[in-house]
């Protein structure tokens, strides 16, 4: 959504979603009027000595200084589409119309319930793990070593099965590494 213009042919052509600016007489996208102007926010600037002073508001339709903006790195000017005002009662009414998120509180003040046996128990039981909001594993040590024992036994219960892979549909190094 750049400043790009379009002049039409003739007067009476202007594509959907264009309208015509009565200073300069180009073609712009309607998001680049104020709401019912027919001045284009280029030729509505404020006449001061520096342009890149200013940013235009998408939101509110203006142009406000720089530091109205914050800064972006994905648009030319460097700064955000929507002036810190605008952005924030976005903000606001989005937080308003939307739900808050659940959270579920830890009932025990020093400890936590394991998924596993569901017993409390105090936190130096669980693993740590940084992914989780209180920073300690869903299952107790105890009942993360028995998982892991009941899963080695199984997998050293599983037969063990050597395929022979014929030399065409070897893998390149061993084609290239022939005597490994």
């Amino acid at each position: 959504m750049g400043e790009q213009s379009l002049t039409p042919p003739p007067p009476y052509f202007v594509p959907l979603g264009y309208k015509i600016c009565k200073s300069c007489n180009k073609a712009w996208q309607v998001a680049m009027f104020a709401d019912g102007a027919s001045i284009c926010h280029t030729c509505a600037k404020p006449a001061k000595d520096d342009p890149t002073d200013y940013g235009w508001c998408y939101r509110c339709k203006e142009h406000k200084p720089r530091e109205a903006f914050s800064a972006s790195r994905r648009n030319k000017n460097g700064l955000q589409d929507w002036c810190k005002t605008c952005t924030s009662k976005y903000r606001a009414e989005y937080a308003a119309r939307s739900e808050p998120t659940p959270r579920r509180a830890n009932p025990v003040a020093n400890g936590k319930e394991c998924h596993r046996c569901h017993k409390i128990k105090p936190m130096a039981k669980f693993w740590k793990d940084r992914t989780k909001p209180d920073g300690r594993a869903p299952t107790c040590k105890s009942c993360a070593n028995s998982r892991r024992r009941k899963l080695a036994a199984m997998a050293r219960e599983l037969p063990v099965v050597t395929v022979a892979v014929p030399e065409a549909k070897a893998p390149w190094w061993r084609r290239i590494l022939w005597f490994i």
